[in-house]
């Protein structure tokens, strides 16, 4: 940025040469005193030659009026206190600094996943998002899962309530994978699919049966978007149905 900045102005106010002349001459001069502080003979010539150079840039007139010179270096000192270079430590922890992984929602009912993985993981994600975690428990066996999974799809407004306010994770339970061991930390489970939700921390604060929610061959849209903001994590009270 800074050198188009350089480049921009070059072009247009005829600074471009004189400004090679600056960045390459006053270099020298500091190069040719010697420890004690004097100048020899040979040098002195140099850095007259400098001066002299240094002195066309801001007075010569038909090159560079004076003015001119002080905006240019106002300028740069304003744009390079305003873009420092970050520093070398800083670049490199940048550099070497692990990504977050993304969290991948649990949105198939598969006997091959480990439950106690998947329920870690997604209660880390409602801890950083400030949710809580929504179980849903059911199989490919089950219509009624399939309907839920439907109703959802269906109705936006109240697939973007649940993920405003849960993660969901769907828990297997068919022949190939019952998943007891898990399931057997919540109350019993008397049809599919069936709800828990669960704060951040995993502890169980409502089980709920999704066919209070069913209305002919769906789900009631208005009942179940009142659970999900009932037993959301920003609702005022914990109201059972």
């Amino acid at each position: 940025m800074l050198l188009a900045w350089f480049v921009l102005f070059g072009v247009t106010s005829k600074w471009w040469l004189v400004r090679l002349d600056v960045v390459t001459i006053l270099p020298a001069r500091l190069a040719l005193r010697s420890p004690s502080g004097h100048v020899g003979h040979n040098s002195c010539q140099q850095a007259t030659g400098a001066t002299l150079k240094w002195w066309e840039f801001v007075a010569i007139p038909g090159k560079t009026r004076p003015t001119e010179a002080i905006l240019f270096l106002l300028l740069f000192f304003s744009l390079a206190l305003r873009h420092p270079a970050p520093a070398a430590g800083e670049m490199a922890w940048q550099a070497a600094a692990p990504s977050a992984p993304r969290y991948i929602p649990v949105t198939r009912y598969d006997p091959e996943r480990d439950p106690d993985a998947d329920l870690a993981k997604a209660l880390a994600e409602a801890k950083r998002t400030g949710r809580y975690v929504l179980l849903e428990v059911g199989g490919d066996w089950c219509s009624w899962c399939h309907v839920m999974d439907k109703f959802f799809a269906d109705h936006a407004d109240a697939q973007a309530l649940r993920e405003r306010n849960f993660v969901t994770l769907k828990i297997n339970m068919s022949f190939a994978n019952e998943n007891r061991a898990f399931l057997s930390r919540y109350p019993e489970i008397p049809g599919y699919p069936y709800l828990f939700v669960l704060d951040a921390d995993g502890k169980l604060l409502h089980p709920q049966r999704a066919n209070e929610f069913e209305d002919g061959d769906t789900y009631n849209a208005p009942r179940f978007a009142r659970f999900l903001t009932v037993y959301g994590p920003h609702s005022p009270s914990r109201l059972h149905f």
